[in-house]
């Protein structure tokens, strides 16, 4: 009975953390008074934009590359996973907590110049949904590291194709390289 609650304890903090941890964050920010009317606090909202659009690129380019060798042994490995379902979840929601700061930003640019409840409310979403991206782009990252770095796991090159040699060496008469003779 109590691994069955270590466990349940385990998958909670699991899914949870990156909310627990960027609250946390926050709140130690707010404490030494980090908020909308900071110096320079739209030119951390511009490097959160970047930030955030790099971060949505990078795990998009990494889902559209594992969908697209999806009959690679490593693709093969990651899919019939038990972790299948987790490595999902956690892509897409690092995938909406990327777009949900964007959005925040823009706006909270639009209330930036006044500062108003408004103005704090959005601020504070801004950071809870930035240090969420964050958090959650690690764990993703963590998690598909660890099942690449599996030492159980036997990862073979792919077999390539062999370029004929009457072919190599009509290459070599057009680029003007000659024949090693090893």
């Amino acid at each position: 009975m109590a691994s069955g609650k270590k466990r349940s304890f385990e998958s909670f903090f699991d899914n949870y953390y990156p909310v627990i941890f960027s609250t946390a964050i926050m709140v130690g920010l707010w404490y030494v008074g980090f908020d909308v009317s900071a110096n320079n606090v739209e030119k951390v909202l511009d490097a959160s934009i970047n930030f955030s659009s790099i971060l949505i690129g990078f795990i998009g380019v990494m889902l559209g590359l594992l969908i697209s060798i999806k009959d690679a042994a490593i693709v093969t490995l990651i899919f019939s996973s038990v972790q299948k379902d987790t490595i999902f979840k956690h892509l897409k929601y690092s995938i909406y907590t990327g777009f949900l700061t964007v959005l925040s930003v823009a706006a909270l640019y639009v209330h930036i110049k006044n500062i108003t409840l408004t103005s704090h409310i959005l601020f504070e979403l801004w950071l809870f949904f930035a240090l969420n991206l964050i958090i959650s782009s690690y764990r993703i990252i963590d998690l598909l590291m660890y099942i690449l770095s599996n030492k159980k796991i036997k990862i073979e090159r792919p077999v390539g194709e062999v370029m004929p040699s009457n072919d190599v060496e009509e290459l070599k008469k057009h680029t003007g390289r000659k024949r090693n003779k090893s």
